[in-house]
């Protein structure tokens, strides 16, 4: 049986505890805050981890894998066959007692569980389908494309952060990932990216960060040159349109999907972030295109079905 250490012990771990303990067989708890660690009998240091890591054979991470697979790759030496993310709960739809769990849930507001209906319903094969993510953020968790990897499609993952890069090569490994941001066109071959201390607002827009509430205290962390792609150049880059097209841009959401030329190509599904754009404007832009509205999950991401 595996010898399985739950790194990250916060709210995240708290929440699903009860699963994560009925799924591992843990023999260690650990996290860089040390008083975290006080809480359980096989409480171990970071230095204790990295220190006898061939005494594990995996390392089940529950925290955020942006901020901690750096740590553990570049500051502990993990080797990163060793680390495992932890998914979100299988959630069961269908109503009665007693249901089997058929969907599983990664997506923030449930965008995931929502595409996977539709893909359904479309009569799709989901392994057989090839999706181009923009802004791919966490690869597993919180990710509206995981589902169709675990599934067996392989897609394209675009993000400007260099550890999304280093993060989807563990976890997404057959899938091809590109170090870029992206817009309408190609205006300009690099653009100033601005990074966030929560990394999920990052963004091409400096001020984008203004748009929170001052109680989530999102600022800006550092800025960089990345690559700067438009959007039909990313297709064409791609090799070939996909059945699956998520933006997720921090405010180039709008831009990308009206820069889209649809007479060249057109995604059986498009989903598109709306929380910074007007959805009724793109809503009426979306069906002059021949796309059918199909949903908007949590007043976050609008879904678009090709009426073809």
């Amino acid at each position: 049986m595996k010898r399985i250490v739950v790194y990250g012990l916060g709210k995240n771990y708290k929440r699903y505890r009860r699963a994560i303990e009925k799924r591992c067989q843990i023999v260690a708890h650990c996290d860089r805050n040390s008083e975290k660690i006080k809480e359980f009998t096989d409480g171990i240091t970071v230095e204790a981890l990295a220190n006898n890591i061939a005494n594990y054979d995996e390392i089940y991470v529950t925290a955020s894998l942006l901020q901690v697979v750096p740590f553990l790759r570049n500051e502990l030496h993990i080797p990163a066959e060793k680390i495992v993310a932890m998914e979100t709960e299988p959630m069961a739809y269908g109503g009665g007692q007693g249901v089997s769990p058929c969907l599983q849930l990664y997506g923030g507001t449930k965008e995931a569980m929502v595409l996977q209906l539709l893909v359904r319903e479309l009569g799709l094969t989901p392994s057989e389908l090839k999706y181009i993510e923009i802004g791919t953020n966490d690869p597993v968790r919180g990710n509206n494309s995981y589902f169709l990897y675990a599934a067996g499609a392989r897609g394209l993952l675009v993000d400007p952060m260099p550890v999304v890069a280093e993060t989807a090569k563990i976890f997404r490994p057959e899938d091809r990932f590109l170090h870029a941001a992206v817009t309408d066109i190609e205006k300009k071959p690099t653009a100033t990216f601005y990074e966030s201390n929560t990394l999920s607002s990052s963004s091409l827009h400096e001020n984008f960060q203004k748009d929170f509430a001052p109680s989530e205290k999102r600022h800006i962390t550092k800025s960089y040159e990345v690559r700067l792609i438009g959007i039909n150049e990313l297709i064409k880059e791609a090799g070939d349109c996909p059945d699956i097209l998520l933006i997720d841009a921090e405010g180039e959401d709008d831009t990308i999907v009206r820069g889209i030329d649809y007479d060249k190509y057109r995604p059986k599904i498009i989903m598109v972030e709306i929380d910074h754009c007007d959805e009724e404007a793109l809503v009426r832009f979306m069906m002059g295109k021949g796309y059918l509205w199909y949903t908007t999950v949590d007043y976050t991401n609008a879904i678009f079905v090709n009426e073809d």
